[in-house]
């Protein structure tokens, strides 16, 4: 879909040319389509907790002033825009986190920079500062006699590739690395076939572009005029499913190796059946096997026949909490996934995390919402 937004740019038509394998990935690739021709885009949601970046923030403000009070940062922070869900208790204890840590210390009511500051970004005149997007390093690559060729991304440094790689329009192989220096010696490669060493993403398919999944399959087909081959290969996949509600959850079970897995079919993206799948685990009496992808949640020998049943009160259940009493399955991601958030404690962490990665309340508001209903046993279920 963001390739198509590129590409349809200073009326030009959009387009986008892809490979593919099978039934679904076709239905995927129609569905980007018909999301671009509605001029459909990911929506972006400010973050309500965004404590890393506060970090930054007060940390940039008392380097600048060198050493301030706590009631001006607390004045300062509360004129940021971005910041207006914050209170200004959790401001305090953001500010008492990080004099525990030493990223600040304080001097009766007034606040300079600590050891930890001094440590953990105030390497070249303070420079990790300047931003808040997290990227890797990059290593200069330089051949034996010193000659400057390029830069290279850490985590292709880290990666050991023995291989000849193309750096400049030149073949080039790795000598050796020196990380404390961030320094790689290349000599000229032997003309063997140059490694791809990028890959995508492993996020899955957005929101927007599940979401028009469902949609096709739940009013029969496309709006796009395809050629009959590939209308005949959506219509064996349509076929294959019950009839859907647009926007709704269907429940399916069908027999497994042992006995009954039961498919739980949302289209509603990766997030949302992460999170799902992680309250089914937690609410139910016994040890399920969840998993998930964009499309659905698959519960792997639930039970007897008519299992189905029982994973359709079990949501019923969920559908009426109101609170996160029933996410503490729900793993709090690594310092790694946000830049300053080694600069957090455990509790501030997993609050931002419950309202900017996962959006917690905004997957109750809607699961709260959404119509559940359940098929007939035995159904065919596609791997969509």
């Amino acid at each position: 879909l963001q390739r198509m937004g590129r590409s349809g740019r200073r009326g030009k038509p959009p387009y986008v040319a892809c490979i593919l394998k099978d039934a679904c990935e076709l239905l995927c690739m129609v569905a980007v389509i018909e999301s671009a021709s509605r001029k459909e885009v990911e929506p972006l949601h400010p973050h309500k907790k965004p404590y890393n970046v506060l970090v930054q923030q007060v940390l940039l403000e008392i380097v600048r002033k060198r050493r301030t009070s706590q009631s001006h940062i607390r004045r300062f922070v509360r004129g940021l825009f971005a910041f207006r869900e914050i209170k200004p208790r959790e401001i305090d204890a953001l500010l008492g986190v990080l004099d525990d840590f030493g990223i600040l210390v304080g001097d009766g009511d007034m606040l300079m920079p600590g050891p930890g500051a001094e440590s953990s970004f105030g390497r070249s005149n303070w420079k990790d500062l300047f931003s808040v997007i997290k990227g890797g390093s990059e290593f200069r690559a330089v051949t034996p006699d010193g000659e400057m060729i390029g830069t290279l991304d850490a985590r292709f440094v880290a990666g050991k590739n023995r291989k000849s790689f193309t750096l400049g329009g030149k073949s080039w192989t790795f000598v050796k690395s020196d990380d404390s220096h961030e320094l790689v010696v290349v000599v000229p490669g032997e003309g063997e076939k140059n490694e791809i060493f990028w890959t995508g993403g492993r996020t899955g398919f957005s929101p927007v572009v599940c979401q028009a999944v469902g949609r096709i399959l739940s009013t029969g087909g496309s709006m796009l005029p395809l050629p009959e081959p590939e209308r005949a290969l959506i219509s064996g996949v349509i076929d294959a499913l019950p009839e859907l509600i647009p926007r709704g959850i269907c429940i399916l079970e069908k027999p497994g190796k042992r006995n009954y897995d039961v498919t739980i079919l949302t289209f509603r993206g990766r997030m949302f059946n992460g999170i799902l799948a992680s309250l089914i685990r937690s609410e139910s009496d016994r040890r399920l096997t969840v998993s998930y992808h964009d499309f659905s949640v698959t519960i792997k020998n639930a039970g007897k026949v008519g299992v189905s049943s029982t994973i359709y009160d079990l949501l019923m259940r969920l559908q009426e909490r109101r609170t996160d009493s029933g996410a503490k399955g729900l793993r709090t991601p690594g310092t790694e996934t946000w830049k300053f958030a080694s600069a957090l404690s455990p509790e501030i962490l997993r609050e931002m995390a419950f309202a900017d990665y996962y959006r917690y309340p905004e997957f109750l508001q809607d699961f709260g919402t959404v119509e559940i209903f359940l098929t007939d046993p035995g159904g065919s279920v596609p791997a969509v």
